[in-house]
């Protein structure tokens, strides 16, 4: 599974934006949770201390990605 994210500089109208691809479901999903990482910290500097497993129902893809990342937020 591969996937990978750009930060959208041009796009003014947030603190930050990003757009995230994947070949797979969960290749996205990770690539966009890196995204979100990279934008709160360095991840060189931080290490990967505890791992979360959620259960989560949303009406659609897009409704459910925002809220895995809200909750990444919430989390940390």
């Amino acid at each position: 599974m591969s996937g990978t994210f750009r930060f959208l500089d041009e796009i003014a109208l947030a603190d930050m934006a990003f757009e995230a691809e994947g070949d797979s479901l969960p290749a996205l999903f990770e690539a966009a949770t890196q995204a979100l990482i990279q934008s709160l910290a360095d991840p060189a500097s931080v290490a990967q201390t505890w791992q979360q497993t959620t259960d989560m129902e949303e009406p659609d893809i897009h409704t459910l990605l925002s809220a895995s990342l809200h909750r990444t937020v919430y989390l940390n």
